[in-house]
């Protein structure tokens, strides 16, 4: 391409008039036109300026053979710029329109989270209350049943303890008893009656006369068997204990019945 056809292409392609172009390089029209109908040719001072202007080299102006690939390829490369760019919006304007949904939905469950985390502190705070009140209530109800059953063994059921030991020792001389088991008859706490089945444990193991301890649908002398029951025994419950004895006055069986 020669010099002439490449002005007339780089004027064109930057939107200019020969008339513009004369302006911009301090010439008139006419010769702008000269050298676009091969007429003349500028000076080298005027090339340079065209050079500048169309951001070119000097080079590309004047050499045919390099020039048209140069210019075609900078309007390519212009061409593909404004496509990446395009392309780019694109890209960004979908990514938004992915994304959003997104982020209104993790706001939704974090809103949601915290809510639910509020009304779990909320709960667990009634229920830490609650469990102190209960908490006082049954300390204080353990307290009264257990000051009740002191109060009553204490002042009922030991008298009537003693009374029936009295009132034996009256009928039966002491080398009868073969053991000191009628402490624990009558109303007894379980502590005393888990005493008492210690006792009877303790004779069963050394005596020959052994004695046989009811409780509930249970009836047995062995030793394994008799520490099962006593583990069954609760200490703060209370218990009847009642003896049966033979002939010589010896407790024979324990009948345990929980009131």
């Amino acid at each position: 391409m020669k010099f002439n056809e490449k002005l007339i292409m780089l004027r064109k392609k930057a939107g200019l008039s020969q008339e513009e172009l004369g302006y911009k390089l301090n010439v008139t029209r006419q010769t702008v036109s000269k050298w676009e109908l091969g007429q003349t040719t500028p000076e080298m001072d005027k090339l340079i300026e065209i050079s500048k202007l169309f951001n070119v080299t000097v080079d590309d102006l004047i050499n045919e053979s390099s020039s048209n690939t140069t210019i075609k390829q900078d309007k390519k490369s212009n061409g593909f710029n404004k496509k990446y760019i395009k392309y780019i919006i694109i890209g960004i304007i979908i990514l938004l329109l992915i994304a959003i949904p997104i982020i209104v939905k993790i706001y939704d469950a974090k809103t949601k989270l915290n809510d639910a985390k509020n009304e779990l502190t909320e709960n667990v705070s009634d229920v830490l209350d609650e469990s102190k009140s209960m908490s006082k209530d049954i300390f204080g109800s353990t307290q009264n049943f257990i000051g009740q059953v002191n109060d009553g063994f204490n002042k009922s059921n030991v008298s009537d303890v003693f009374n029936e030991i009295n009132g034996f020792n009256k009928n039966t001389s002491t080398a009868s008893f073969n053991n000191e088991l009628n402490l624990y008859s009558g109303t007894a706490l379980g502590l005393n009656v888990k005493s008492a089945l210690e006792k009877i444990i303790e004779i069963n193991q050394t005596e020959n006369n052994q004695i046989i301890v009811k409780y509930n649908d249970e009836k047995t002398r062995d030793i394994a068997e008799l520490r099962n029951i006593k583990n069954k025994i609760d200490i703060t419950k209370l218990y009847d204990v009642s003896y049966d004895y033979d002939s010589e006055g010896n407790i024979t069986t324990a009948i345990i019945t929980e009131l």
